[in-house]
């Protein structure tokens, strides 16, 4: 069954319940997705800085709050922003007209964000925001992704763009979409430490169960996951092209990127582009043999680099 988490500050997701919500994949309930959320793959150059567009398909639940972290496998060539709080574009996106989107930066240094959305914060405030209804291919947030100007590919040219608990999606209602929860029991048991006569005046937890215990007390709580197969995490990646020879980092290779070269060479090594990486013959670095292959590419109608 689904829980009906209760309404606090965070009025749909983060609630105070004793329900631990662990992302896992399931065959059990396996059911049509009622939500399919998705991280694209990108192809980027060296130096981008594009937005990731992150789309929501919910084909039965109107969506009035949802959380998620969005983490990146290679940090050292793909980050997410270098401010505190990126740069997240939300105009004209199905959050475009919630109350409260919240966006922290969890790893301290760009590389894993966690995201927080309400359609509906202030209940008394007149306002009524139901957050989306149900719909295909919306883009819920945009996502600024930087690439590395000069990234180390020793160990591969991608990076994994990997959605995070917590996870989770809430409807108008508060009521948590695609949870299972359980009642579990549990027992804590206690040895007395101090004692007046037969009444003691101190108690200690026993950490390591019942042995020699005084007293316990048993308790009951609620366990829940995210039924994966209802609602659908995709996971994305960045794969960074390489250009070769696009010197000034603006994606296409022209006169400028000869420029950039030419000044790499003979003049002042380079300093005023953002890269020089032109090395059509597979020399140690960009040499003369690297400007002839691109004077002929620019002018007599050569390869490309």
């Amino acid at each position: 069954m689904e829980k009906r988490l209760s309404i606090g500050l965070y009025r749909y997701l983060f609630a105070s319940v004793t329900i631990a919500l662990v992302v896992i994949a399931t065959t059990i309930h396996a059911q049509t997705p009622r939500i399919i959320f998705n991280i694209p793959d990108l192809e980027v150059n060296r130096g981008d800085t594009v937005f990731l567009d992150v789309t929501i398909d919910n084909f039965q639940d109107t969506i009035a709050g949802f959380q998620f972290q969005l983490k990146t496998s290679r940090p050292d060539i793909v980050r997410f922003s270098t401010q505190s709080v990126p740069n997240v574009d939300t105009v004209g996106t199905l959050v475009g007209g919630f109350e409260y989107i919240q966006v922290i930066d969890s790893s301290s240094v760009g590389t894993q964000y966690w995201f927080r959305c309400i359609a509906n914060v202030f209940g008394v405030d007149g306002i009524n925001e139901r957050g989306f209804p149900p719909q295909q291919g919306g883009i819920a947030l945009r996502v600024p992704v930087i690439v590395e100007p000069l990234p180390d590919l020793t160990n591969g040219n991608v990076a994994d763009l990997i959605i995070s608990k917590p996870f989770d999606f809430s409807d108008p209602n508060a009521n948590s979409i695609g949870v299972h929860t359980d009642t579990l029991y549990d027992t804590v048991f206690y040895q007395c430490t101090a004692w007046a006569g037969s009444s003691c005046l101190n108690w200690s937890e026993l950490p390591n169960g019942d042995n020699g215990y005084d007293s316990l007390y048993a308790y009951s709580y609620l366990s829940g996951y995210l039924d994966t197969t209802i609602v659908v995490p995709v996971h994305g990646s960045v794969t960074i092209v390489e250009n070769m020879c696009d010197n000034d980092l603006n994606g296409t290779v022209d006169v400028a990127d000869l420029s950039c070269l030419v000044s790499y060479l003979w003049s002042s090594g380079g300093q005023n582009c953002p890269s020089v990486y032109c090395n059509t013959n597979e020399t140690p670095y960009p040499d003369v043999g690297d400007l002839s292959f691109l004077v002929n590419y620019l002018f007599k109608g050569g390869p490309k680099p």
